[in-house]
């Protein structure tokens, strides 16, 4: 009996320190890269990670190949790890070819390399907050749809499915929102982006719980550039509060007159901002933690209107502007441009109900870990955009 339970023993021993193959997607995005330098960093401290398997599609910048090692050249800088070392964790496999979302390349690498079990990370994601009807196609198609898609080709191998959603997959409540969305009442979302994020979180949890394969919602609020990691304030990518805040940038260039602009929002409301590194190190402790099915990654203090709105427009020299609760009817030319544009997009979250994120959990899991100062860094974060003249890097 005691030699039999020793077996048992040691199985569980072998198991748990079996070492994971990672499949990540999004590699190339602004979270994608944080999370594959946290990875790097957890397999050269010694991790029982064997392989971090990169997907990615070619584009007119380069191939996929080209794509990741511009990438891992920087994070190889960064982190003080040697191009060497790095290819020898990971795998780079062009998806680029593949029909139907069959994920045949990535299959036919598996196979080739005898890779039985996978651990997957979907960060990979198409971010359209327009409301109109012309976008649900698209969302449906590059977002929704690859979702399920890598899910259904890894089934067969698959240990853990763990997917990047949205903190707004929620639509607008009011008071202190839970980690646990999915017995909330959502009946309001703001555009398809949410829409389908929901509905993808959803069919994860059920296909993955019908198979028995351990899932993880993740859910990230607004990302700016770093704030725990050099160089501070970096981001490849101008997207959301930036995006929002350029609109106004090129607005000023073009010689429209911008002053008293009158924008819809609720000044008791605000948006929840975290940085890049912080998202990353939060998602990469989550994917190793068991426990977490849902987690919010957030900040624990929204930025509130008040603040955030005047110092972004601030930040392109604009220096007054008026809140109105409906958009006015005679319109300046300014405003005929933001409510046809970027108030269309962003209208629906700066005027939202007054709400919170619960923060405990992502706290928990960042133990030890200070929380980023977004509200103290916020006109330096703002002022990195603005430096850049809000152009994206091109991977």
């Amino acid at each position: 009996m005691v030699f039999v339970d020793l077996i048992f023993y040691l199985s569980l021993l072998i198991f748990n320190f079996k070492k994971m193959n990672i499949v990540l997607t999004g590699v190339t995005g602004i979270i994608g890269r944080e999370v594959l330098a946290e990875l790097i960093l957890r397999k050269k401290n010694g991790e029982q990670i064997e392989r971090i398997i990169c997907t990615a599609r070619s584009t007119r910048q380069g191939s996929a190949a080209e794509r990741v090692k511009q990438i891992l050249q920087k994070t190889a800088e960064e982190l003080g790890v040697n191009e060497q070392t790095l290819a020898s964790y990971i795998s780079i496999v062009d998806t680029t070819s593949d029909k139907d979302g069959c994920y045949k390349s990535l299959l036919a690498f598996l196979s080739g390399n005898n890779i039985n079990e996978v651990y997957a990370l979907h960060l990979a994601s198409t971010t359209n907050l327009s409301p109109l009807a012309l976008t649900e196609e698209e969302i449906y198609r590059d977002s929704y749809l690859p979702t399920l898609q890598l899910l259904n080709a890894l089934l067969p191998r698959l240990k853990q499915y763990s997917f990047m959603s949205t903190a707004f997959s929620c639509g607008h409540q009011q008071g202190l929102i839970p980690n646990e969305y999915f017995n909330l009442p959502v009946n309001t979302n703001r555009n398809y982006y949410e829409r389908f994020k929901l509905m993808a979180e959803k069919r994860v949890k059920q296909i993955c719980e019908e198979r028995g394969i351990k899932w993880q919602v993740l859910r990230s609020g607004i990302v700016s550039g770093r704030l725990m990691r050099q160089p501070y304030y970096y981001t490849p990518k101008f997207n959301v509060f930036y995006a929002w805040t350029g609109f106004f940038a090129s607005l000023k260039a073009n010689g429209i007159n911008c002053d008293g602009i009158r924008i819809v929002a609720n000044p008791n409301s605000g948006l929840n901002i975290i940085s890049s590194d912080y998202v990353a190190g939060a998602t990469v402790k989550a994917f190793f933690n068991s426990s977490i099915s849902e987690l919010n990654l957030i900040h624990s203090r929204n930025l509130e209107n008040t603040f955030l709105i005047p110092t972004m427009l601030n930040s392109v020299g604009i220096r007054n502007f008026e809140w109105v609760s409906t958009i006015p009817e005679q319109l300046s030319l300014a405003e005929k441009m933001y409510y046809k544009t970027a108030g269309l997009q962003f209208s629906p979250y700066l005027n939202t109900h007054t709400h919170q994120y619960n923060s405990t959990k992502v706290r928990e899991v960042m133990a030890g870990v200070p929380e980023p100062d977004i509200a103290g860094n916020f006109v330096d974060i703002l002022n990195y955009a603005v430096e850049k003249n809000f152009k994206s890097e091109v991977v």
